[in-house]
């Protein structure tokens, strides 16, 4: 190795463990390996001065569809989500939006909102995930997911965050307008997935209130509300870089 590429992975090592502090402790590994492969963006990204935001997270995002560090909360390719632009507001699936959609979710209050996309990486090979079908009053709900992808249960006066795979039936989803009872829960095997975050660590998918936060930074001994707390501390770059959410027009 010559002594320029020993310098710049000095400098990506140094750069990812300061991103460490400031983003969690989940990112630093693809941190790690996305700067270390990418010297052209990290120059960038240090010439700017937005190097958490520019090195750090869409590294990791980036490193989860080259295979090198790959989440595994996960959406199915045809999740259905609705998007707000300046002129219209429709439903299409996970694989057409981009950065800096506004995807529709709830606040903390249950009201509908709308929350910016982070990232949104496709990762391709063979996943087990779970189909889950919930009943409503307005129908039926289906939510594709990986077994360890977050979602949100409870009542009207309790929300818990649990994973995928300990879901069982009986128990309650979120939905724009009330609850949805888990009916049915099958295992499936797709080839890829998609790994959304939003600004907000949350989203409507196919018509499900779930969660964008990676498994690992979810405690399900705590609340809802102290998970989704606890991670946008970790990630307090996210809105602090971007312009923060609004609600929806009524």
């Amino acid at each position: 190795m010559n002594s320029q590429k020993t310098l710049y992975l000095f400098l990506f090592c140094l750069f990812c463990l300061i991103s460490k502090v400031s983003t969690g402790a989940l990112c630093f590994p693809a941190c790690l390996v996305f700067c270390a492969a990418n010297p052209v963006m990290f120059a960038g990204a240090l010439a700017s001065g937005g190097v958490t935001e520019i090195a750090c997270f869409p590294g990791c995002s980036i490193a989860c569809s080259m295979g090198l560090f790959v989440p595994a909360a996960c959406f199915s390719e045809d999740t259905l989500l609705t998007v707000k632009d300046s002129n219209r507001v429709f439903e299409t699936e996970i694989k057409n939006i981009k950065r800096n959609d506004y995807v529709l979710t709830l606040d903390n209050n249950g009201n509908q909102m709308y929350t910016k996309v982070v990232s949104n990486i496709k990762s391709k090979g063979n996943y087990d995930f779970l189909d889950i079908i919930c009943q409503a009053s307005s129908g039926n709900k289906e939510l594709k997911v990986t077994k360890d992808h977050s979602l949100v249960i409870g009542n009207e006066n309790k929300k818990e965050i649990i994973l995928a795979k300990n879901v069982k039936v009986g128990m309650n989803f979120f939905i724009n307008n009330g609850l949805c009872e888990v009916k049915q829960i099958n295992q499936i095997t797709l080839n890829e997935k998609y790994i959304l975050i939003t600004e907000d660590g949350t989203i409507i998918s196919s018509g499900i209130f779930s969660s964008t936060i990676c498994d690992s930074e979810i405690d399900e001994n705590m609340s809802f509300e102290k998970n989704l707390e606890k991670w946008k501390n970790n990630h307090n770059f996210i809105s602090s870089k971007y312009e923060r959410t609004e609600k929806v027009n009524k």
